[in-house]
């Protein structure tokens, strides 16, 4: 979430809450650099680090490229990986060219026009401390870094907290592909157990399962600071506005994803990127070309990761087997072979089918893995016209 300076947002801006509207939220951090600090140095309106990047990327950025998806998601199971990737960018079907890896980046410069300078040479705690010193409106962090704050803000000013603002479905240049808010994937923090060797396995369970139970999660949470993953249980009152987003969008596009040379050429880019001395044009100029010919020596390289981690696959099975095998339980067998499907059978074929559209050995049709070409649509037109007329 993005954590904000109410008093001194209203002292800059008049407002008590920032909108939520990304376009306004970029007014409001126009008007906030424009006033002046009593010892003549402008305010900063996000108080930024290299630590804080991917907290504005991950939550932000990435979603912006969900419609990737619609021509890159070879096997349709609603992700881009590594492979489907580099396998749309090898064939042509994708490139920087496309709106929605456009619209990323240039997202990513408007917003960091708004860190205060030499950004990407601080630390976490350099941010924290320009924040706290009141000298700028905005940071961005989790739940690990709420109680600190409001700590450091104590006596001082009051923190508030908000959720990302995003472009409506009507600006002029993210509104086509921009589907939803970011959806915020759910983990546990830490998982309990029982090990073999306890002397007193029946206690330790019990104990497990109070401090399990609503009320005791509750007050567990309350004194780590984090939000509760039993149903019922209420949030501690500083985490107000933490509550996940389980419904929205995700990125479907990480251009560093094959590793080797490709993360190494890419990261080397992305850091000119950043400190304004490469633009996006030249960015993607040189990177694509780069991806395409000596990201295929990464690609391969993944297959083979891929095929050497086949065998602990196997060990898995073959326990599954046994215990399918050493009694009458038709359960045993649905997860055998559903277990064998989904480790074993789609993922050879959803390998083979990258290979084969990487090394030119499978042609595309026309339309993406969600459209149709429009032959096709033609046909399907031409049918219903006949049975409209029946």
């Amino acid at each position: 979430r993005i954590f904000y300076n109410r008093d001194l947002l209203n002292t800059l801006t008049g407002l008590d809450t920032p909108p939520g509207e990304y376009r306004a939220f970029l007014e409001v951090c126009e008007t906030i650099g424009q006033q002046m600090h009593e010892d003549g140095k402008p305010y900063t309106a996000i108080a930024g680090s290299l630590y804080h990047v991917p907290w504005w990327e991950g939550p932000m950025l990435d979603p912006v490229t969900y419609t990737v998806k619609d021509v890159a998601d070879f096997n349709r199971d609603g992700f881009v990986d590594s492979g489907e990737q580099f396998a749309a960018f090898k064939t042509g079907r994708l490139s920087f060219q496309h709106p929605a890896i456009h619209a990323r980046y240039r997202m990513f410069r408007e917003l960091t026009d708004h860190f205060q300078v030499g950004y990407t040479g601080l630390g976490r705690d350099e941010a924290v401390f320009l924040f706290a010193q009141q000298r700028a409106v905005f940071i961005t962090s989790g739940t690990w870094d709420a109680r600190s704050l409001i700590e450091q803000a104590e006596g001082e000013f009051e923190i508030g907290v908000m959720n990302y603002p995003l472009p409506g479905r009507d600006d002029p240049v993210y509104g086509e592909v921009i589907k939803g808010p970011n959806y915020e994937r759910i983990g546990g923090g830490f998982p309990f157990a029982i090990t073999r060797t306890s002397k007193h396995p029946e206690l330790a369970l019990d104990f497990l399962l109070y401090m399990a139970s609503q009320e005791r999660n509750e007050a567990l949470n309350e004194i780590i600071g984090w939000i509760p993953s039993v149903l019922g249980a209420g949030i501690p009152s500083f985490l107000e506005g933490f509550d996940p987003n389980l419904y929205g969008v995700y990125g479907c596009f990480n251009p560093a994803n094959l590793g080797g040379e490709s993360w190494l050429k890419w990261t080397q880019l992305y850091t000119s990127f950043q400190v304004n001395e490469t633009s996006y044009e030249e960015m993607a100029e040189a990177y694509e070309p780069f991806y395409k010919e000596r990201g295929l020596r990464d690609f391969m390289e993944q297959q083979k990761v891929w095929r050497r981690a086949m065998h602990t696959h196997e060990q898995f099975l073959a326990g599954i087997r046994s215990r399918a095998l050493a009694g009458d339980n038709s359960e045993a067998w649905v997860k055998y072979r559903l277990l064998t499907t989904e480790r074993q059978v789609w993922p050879e074929i959803h390998h083979k089918r990258q290979l084969k559209l990487v090394t030119g050995e499978l042609e595309l049709p026309e339309a993406g893995p969600y459209g149709y070409s429009e032959s096709v649509r033609e046909k399907v037109r031409a049918r219903l016209k006949e049975r409209e007329d029946a």
